[in-house]
């Protein structure tokens, strides 16, 4: 069945930019690979070995950073485990929280985002020895940037991502310089290189985590948005302790369906206290903090600053 439904895939991709979209979509959760990608931004250029192996319906997942600082994730059945040797600190974590990685496309309501998103052939190319579909994504408005995705003409993997800007200036990239969909991954492929025994571990004994879809019964929060750009919803709600503060975090996850952002909202005194209002940035990640009442609210994602500051800006405390 899953061959038929990548065969017919293949097929409506060969003329059909949204196709393509759905192609790549499909991959991220059903083929396994292991490969070494970069990410350039701001000057910065990150290099990471990746082993992303799907067995019975179960993603599990292993990050290791090649240069600068040793970082390691491992997304295993149950927990995200965060290894930082040289820090000698590591973080257990739930399986929803998010982390970064070869970025996925995550393909929401279709109609939505054509209402906001223009899609085009750019032709093929090759990437990584391997041929490639580029497709051009154009937002419609400032709210939100645009992409240049290259899929696996095969598997409909993505091998590369451009984040672009207004301006048409590409702010972050990801690119994979390798990659093997042939191997077999083994147990011990997706094993960490750092000891647990050697890392001062934090979360370990945070309580379970509280998520719902929006909507939801657990998923009830008292804050209200009095203004929102066009297509952006709310998608997820979750409640859970700070892994090293010991605090309790509300997440709430947006989505325009493709782009998405993350609102954290905490107690004002929990955390640095130093730690600037407004808006600051990182790469292509925009993040606009400020203090509401008793809370502090930090508004981020891969989207421009004013999609970030307009969140912000609109938060209110309903009690």
């Amino acid at each position: 069945m899953t061959g038929l439904l990548l065969a017919g895939l293949a097929e409506s991709a060969g003329a059909d930019p949204e196709a393509w979209l759905m192609k790549i979509n499909h991959a991220a959760a059903s083929v396994s690979f292991s490969g070494v990608f970069v990410n350039a931004y701001d000057g910065e250029l990150e290099a990471t070995h990746v082993v992303h192996r799907v067995k019975d319906q179960m993603l599990q997942e292993r990050f290791y950073s090649l240069n600068g600082e040793t970082r390691e994730v491992v997304r295993d059945k149950d927990h995200i485990w965060c290894y930082m040797p040289d820090q000698k600190v590591g973080v257990l974590d739930s399986r929803q929280s998010l982390q970064r990685g070869f970025p996925r496309i995550e393909v929401g309501d279709l109609e939505r985002i054509k209402r906001n998103y223009r899609f085009t052939e750019a032709g093929t190319e090759r990437i990584a020895d391997r041929m490639a579909q580029r497709i051009d994504v154009t937002p419609n408005d400032d709210f939100r940037y645009g992409y240049h995705l290259w899929a696996d003409l095969e598997t409909g993997l993505l091998l590369r991502s451009d984040l672009v800007g207004r301006d048409r200036r590409v702010m972050e990239k990801y690119l994979f310089v390798t990659i093997d969909f042939d191997s077999e991954i083994s147990d011990q492929d997706l094993q960490a290189v750092t000891s647990k025994d050697q890392l001062k571990w934090y979360g370990r004994d945070a309580p379970p985590v509280s998520a719902a879809p929006a909507g939801g019964a657990s998923g009830e929060s008292n804050w209200q948005f009095s203004q929102l750009p066009a297509g952006y919803r709310l998608n997820k709600r979750i409640r859970r302790m700070s892994p090293v503060g010991g605090w309790e975090i509300e997440h709430l996850i947006w989505s325009d369906g493709l782009s998405t952002l993350s609102v954290f909202i905490k107690p004002a005194g929990s955390g640095h206290a130093s730690v600037r209002e407004g808006l600051t940035r990182m790469g292509a990640v925009q993040a606009y903090r400020r203090t509401i009442g008793d809370y502090r609210v930090t508004v981020m994602g891969e989207v421009p600053a004013r999609t970030v500051e307009f969140f912000a800006t609109g938060m209110v405390y309903a009690r």
